[in-house]
């Protein structure tokens, strides 16, 4: 079994759709690409296009062999 850690970020928008601010970072864990992928889709599709710049790769944390 393998325990995955990978982190994105994204950026407010100002009223120009411009990014501001300090990047907003979140962690995805998984135990595989799947559930990884399923992850990282849902805060894709939850994500307020107006409000933040898209989840973008910053890095691979951990791969954990059990």
């Amino acid at each position: 079994m393998v325990n995955i850690v990978m982190t994105f970020c994204r950026f407010a928008r100002d009223a120009n759709l411009n990014p501001v601010g300090d990047p907003m970072y979140a962690q995805v864990r998984g135990r595989d690409e799947g559930e990884i992928n399923a992850s990282v889709q849902t805060m894709r599709w939850e994500n307020d296009m107006v409000k933040f710049t898209p989840w973008n790769f910053v890095r691979l944390d951990s791969v954990e062999v059990i």
